[in-house]
């Protein structure tokens, strides 16, 4: 291909710059002539210093809005503030779930602390010597 048809196929069919996300990660929308339905074909360019594989082996995550756009669950791209807004909720989320957890733990220290100390009490009332004991006939047979 000539340098005049690379110049003019990037002026008919640009690079569609569409958005980014919160940690600086772009991401771009480009013709797709393969796609039998005619969809774009969407891309993302992660931020300096990361690869695909800080996402895909590693601890962080594309946002889910960002996902599903990659693979044109959603229509429309997210905005800003829409990540932003679910940034918050899933603080929020995540402060709840630590309150959950440290009540859950409290409770099961006093469910453990009021067992040891039934035990402990049925120890100290139990029979010391069983010297002296019985059984009836009655109780062998289950009361008959």
């Amino acid at each position: 291909m000539s340098l005049f048809q690379r110049l003019w196929q990037r002026i008919r069919n640009p690079r569609g710059y569409i958005g980014r996300d919160l940690e600086g990660n772009r991401y771009f929308e480009v013709p797709n002539p393969n796609d039998a339905w005619g969809r774009p074909k969407r891309i993302v360019k992660y931020r300096e210093g990361f690869d695909m594989w800080t996402y895909i082996a590693g601890e962080r995550r594309l946002p889910v809005q960002w996902t599903s756009w990659l693979t044109h669950t959603r229509i429309y791209p997210p905005s800003l503030e829409e990540l932003a807004a679910d940034l918050e909720r899933q603080k929020r989320v995540q402060l709840r779930a630590a309150m959950i957890e440290a009540r859950d733990q409290e409770e099961m220290a006093q469910i453990t602390a009021s067992t040891s100390m039934a035990m402990a009490s049925m120890h100290a009332n139990a029979p010391t010597s069983v010297t002296g004991y019985h059984p009836s006939p009655t109780s062998q047979n289950g009361g008959k």
